[in-house]
């Protein structure tokens, strides 16, 4: 069987058990991917070893592509070799976790001096109820001016 022939059989086996076009779409893109990677050194997807699938891997790492690419990747070649009748090739491979981004805290004062900046009022109202009223940009967003009260200083989030 050659990559087309793998990559065709990969996708109406994802359907017969159950799942979306999309999803075999994405899991054969994957793997004919894979596959074209090593096409030069393996006759067959199926020779190709976990060392390979580890390298690999480790080449998505290095160039920078993203954690639910890779992840993605995994779900793929998992569910290919299961298929093919391989499932313990992939047993050692591991999902690779979200990276936590530490969110950007502004001081008191950095808060202040963005409270009393010389922009458009709205601009500036808009800053003040985010800070001072501690919303959410979404809850900024959805605000509509029957929810703002000024005789009684409040406003109203639905």
């Amino acid at each position: 069987m050659n990559i087309l022939e793998y990559d065709t059989e990969f996708k109406r086996k994802i359907r017969l058990d159950g799942d979306d076009v999309s999803t075999a779409k994405v899991y054969g893109n994957c793997m004919s991917v894979f596959m074209k990677h090593y096409s030069e050194k393996y006759d067959s997807p199926l020779h190709i070893t976990t060392r390979s699938i580890e390298d690999y891997i480790l080449h998505l790492v290095d160039n920078d592509y993203s954690n639910s690419y890779i992840n993605q990747f995994i779900a793929s070649a998992k569910r290919f070799y299961r298929i093919f009748g391989q499932p313990k090739k992939c047993d050692t491979l591991v999902y690779h976790q979200k990276k936590f981004k530490t969110p950007n805290i502004l001081t008191y004062n950095e808060c202040y001096k963005m409270c009393n900046a010389k922009v458009y009022i709205k601009h500036q109202l808009i800053i003040n109820i985010l800070y001072w009223g501690a919303l959410r940009r979404s809850e900024i967003i959805n605000l509509k001016l029957e929810h703002l009260s000024a005789d009684r200083r409040i406003y109203i989030v639905d």
